[in-house]
């Protein structure tokens, strides 16, 4: 099984937003970001059987921009921020058929957790917002990096 992890794009700042932190939104730029990156993943080929979201207003728009590489989209709050290594081992446990699940969120909750499942804990990865990185499980739930892509910068798009 394969694990994509979607970090959120840019969003409105936390300390000029001034409502709840959980319904932030994207910003125009943040949007552009998360488009192409889904356009990227589509020209390569990646589908995912279903898209698990944080309940955050800005992973669940994330999300939306990425419902054209994934058959269904569901929201839960094991992806909300403090999310662990054990809640997407219970998305996962619970999908033993998929054989790619996307998840949308948050740092630094993403990175942590990707580190641990590629028994590395203490490496230095950050996804930065609207950033990708796949993960190959194996049935011990052992992960591999397959790769990080960086965010496309909002105004050129992505090339390549």
């Amino acid at each position: 099984m394969k694990l994509l992890f979607i970090r959120h794009a840019e969003a409105a700042e936390l300390d000029t937003w001034p409502g709840d932190d959980m319904d932030r939104p994207l910003t125009r730029d943040g949007v552009k970001t998360a488009r192409a990156m889904c356009r990227l993943l589509a020209s390569r080929g990646i589908a995912a059987d279903i898209l698990f979201t944080s309940e955050a207003l800005r992973a669940r728009q994330t999300a939306e921009c990425f419902r054209k590489i994934a058959r269904r989209t569901k929201a839960t709050c094991l992806l909300n921020p403090g999310c662990t290594r054990d809640d997407v081992i219970q998305l996962v446990s619970d999908n033993p058929r998929a054989r790619l699940i996307a998840v949308a969120g948050h740092e630094p909750d993403f990175s942590t957790i990707i580190a641990a499942l590629i028994g590395a804990p203490r490496a230095h990865i950050k996804l930065k917002k609207g950033a990708c990185a796949l993960i190959d499980l194996d049935d011990q739930l052992r992960g591999e990096l397959c790769w990080l892509i960086p965010p496309a910068p909002a105004k050129k798009g992505i090339h390549g």
